[in-house]
């Protein structure tokens, strides 16, 4: 064996490693021995008598009876029962909006009447009356259409005005226009048609026009920018109305030859 590796010859250190390591060891232990043991793990008393109250089957009874867990399950609906609830529910839900909708519709347009009404017929008067062209025409949409009692198709707000600014100078300069009845029918919520019975005197028309005394409108109005305009005017010369003849006029009778 090598010097260097007999026993004798190691460092005296090492001789006293053995006795190092078992007094070490050796107080280790008592150290252990000394220390207090770690205390069992228990739950709190409120979670022991939790778990109890779970494993007895009385305890789950009385509960199954107590006002909160009746309210609880009473709250859980399951999907057969929710859609038994919409069938019963969303008719009456739908037929109430549909009320309040209609509502709401009846209430708009009872005002936008009273404004067609408004227009068609003391708007309309005032500015005949006056004899006023440009007030009169202010009553027609910018591309509204104007056909008088005997077929003159004026078309537009300019040729409108212009048109009555030469009906004012003489023909129509002392007439008074009076509007009688107004009826009025919504197409759409912003398009209407109305009917107006009018009459009217002092007009001073030519030979081969005939005198317009008493008539009927028609109206086609237009809501723009929330404002009631006429598009399209109709005017005509009414008479009153007798019956329809059923035949031709009787033949005068041929003169009798006897004598």
């Amino acid at each position: 064996m090598p010097a260097r590796l007999r026993p004798n010859k190691l460092p005296r250190c090492a001789k006293s490693w053995p006795i190092i390591q078992v007094h070490s060891l050796s107080r280790i232990c008592s150290e252990f021995q000394r220390t207090p043991s770690f205390p069992a793990v228990h739950p709190p008393a409120p979670l022991r008598q939790n778990l109890a109250n779970r494993q007895n089957p009385a305890s789950r009874r009385n509960r199954k009876g107590s006002p909160a867990s009746s309210q609880k399950s009473c709250s859980i609906l399951s999907p057969a029962q929710l859609l038994i609830m919409n069938r019963l529910f969303l008719p009456l839900i739908f037929a109430m909006l549909a009320a309040s909708t209609q509502k709401t519709l009846s209430v708009d347009q009872s005002q936008d009447e009273a404004e067609i009404r408004n227009l068609v017929q003391t708007r309309q008067q005032e500015a005949w009356n006056q004899h006023d062209a440009k007030a009169y025409a202010a009553l027609f949409t910018e591309d509204g259409d104007l056909v008088n009692v005997v077929g003159w198709w004026w078309k537009g707000r300019p040729q409108i005005e212009q048109k009555l600014t030469d009906a004012y100078i003489f023909v129509f300069r002392e007439s008074t226009l009076t509007v009688n009845e107004v009826q009025v029918k919504f197409l759409t919520p912003e398009i209407a048609v109305a009917h107006t019975h009018w009459s009217m005197v002092g007009a001073k028309t030519p030979p081969n026009i005939p005198e317009p005394r008493q008539g009927i409108q028609t109206l086609t109005l237009q809501k723009q920018a929330g404002k009631w305009l006429i598009s399209a005017f109709q005017n005509t010369n009414a008479v009153p109305e007798t019956p329809f003849p059923k035949g031709p006029p009787n033949a005068p009778s041929a003169p009798s030859t006897t004598p």
